[in-house]
């Protein structure tokens, strides 16, 4: 199945079985860093990426539902001036990830920024919910999050 979608703002056409993991192909066919195995359901945030502006693991989306789609990966998003701020920010809050969750982190964090820049402590709780890797205290991302405006980027 040939699937054309906008990845990393680049429009791309891939042919693959409209079955398999949208992570899976993105691996195999664009060799992202960023895009890592899975097990289980994609809770561990490791395949995470911004699907449509939301942040979602790639380990559970059908390639065929990409049709059509933004897709932004943590390998492009870490590069821009929004990406670097929002590391910078969690990096003054002492915040730092285990290496293997960082895009669920650090896009979950954008998608939630995106729809609230002083998200509340139930927000920031529901959008980390299902992630299940504790390398980073909930009660840190919180103030870290609602803190976030007032972050300056580092130079």
């Amino acid at each position: 199945m040939n699937i054309r979608f906008t990845l990393n703002t680049e429009q791309v056409h891939v042919d693959a079985m409209p079955h398999e993991r949208l992570s899976t192909v993105l691996r195999r066919c664009f060799h992202l860093p960023s895009i890592k195995g899975s097990h289980g359901h994609g809770e561990n945030g490791a395949s995470t990426i911004l699907f449509n502006g939301e942040a979602v693991s790639a380990y559970i989306i059908p390639f065929f539902l990409a049709h059509e789609t933004q897709i932004v990966t943590l390998d492009f998003f870490q590069k821009t001036k929004r990406g670097r701020w929002i590391v910078a920010c969690f990096a003054q809050h002492h915040i730092s990830f285990c290496g293997y969750c960082d895009a669920g982190k650090i896009l979950t964090a954008e998608s939630l920024l995106q729809r609230n820049s002083v998200p509340n402590e139930e927000e920031v709780r529901h959008a980390f919910s299902g992630m299940q890797c504790r390398c980073t205290d909930i009660n840190a991302l919180i103030r870290a999050l609602q803190r976030m405006p007032a972050c300056h980027e580092f130079s």
